[in-house]
């Protein structure tokens, strides 16, 4: 029985991987509530937001996104990643390929991914677990998220960017074994700094957005 615990992770992945997301996003989003912002209860639908989003997107969705799709539009990935650090640098004729894939790998993920994917299913999961104050007029949570967006738009993605650019340079380049303790590791840190910006309703996240786009 404990070897097959043991295992778990190398024989289920899949089962692993969303396992590890919904746990890291809801705990996140936890230790920003009551010990950032000083809560005396816990949030629950606020928790439930995060819960879902880690679980739904970045446990199912992000799977396939970097598993499925990233391994056919950058062929060499794998191969480079797995490489030993002396064939990677300097950059030749023979790794240039893989350093073209990195490239692609980071622009696809910070440009096209979280731009027009991740941030559009984040707010819907906020519109439909956490309404806002005074806006339960909007019974449509696309809208709702459309319009939170479109007014947190360029803070989000400029706090993305500034973490996640460098991060998925390092990310991509590490071998894949390292890969996902990596990058759950950033995850946990960008998970709070959103929950930090996001996860309260608009009026409430006024002064610590503000004050914690200044500190990134």
């Amino acid at each position: 029985m404990w070897q097959r615990i043991l295992t778990f992770p190398k024989r289920k992945p899949y089962a692993t991987n969303i396992g590890v997301a919904t746990v890291k996003t809801a705990l996140a989003d936890y230790l920003v509530q009551m010990y950032l912002e000083g809560k005396k209860e816990y949030d629950v639908k606020r928790g439930a937001v995060f819960a879902g989003f880690g679980c739904a997107y970045l446990g199912f969705v992000q799977w396939h996104l970097y598993v499925t799709l990233f391994s056919r539009i950058c062929p060499n990935c794998l191969t480079f990643a797995n490489l030993p650090w002396a064939q990677k640098f300097p950059i030749t004729a023979a790794n240039k390929a893989g350093w073209i894939d990195v490239c692609k790998q980071t622009f696809l993920d910070n440009f096209v991914h979280y731009t027009f994917l991740y941030f559009p299913v984040f707010y819907l999961f906020k519109n439909t677990f956490q309404k806002e104050p005074g806006k339960e007029h909007i019974k449509n949570p696309v809208m709702g998220a459309i319009q939170q967006y479109s007014q947190n738009f360029w803070k989000d993605n400029t706090a993305m960017w500034m973490l996640w650019i460098p991060a998925d340079f390092l990310i991509y380049t590490v071998p894949v074994w390292l890969r996902l303790p990596l990058n759950h590791g950033v995850s946990l840190a960008w998970i709070m700094i959103l929950s930090a910006l996001r996860g309260e309703t608009s009026d409430a996240a006024a002064v610590v957005d503000e004050k914690l786009i200044d500190e990134l």
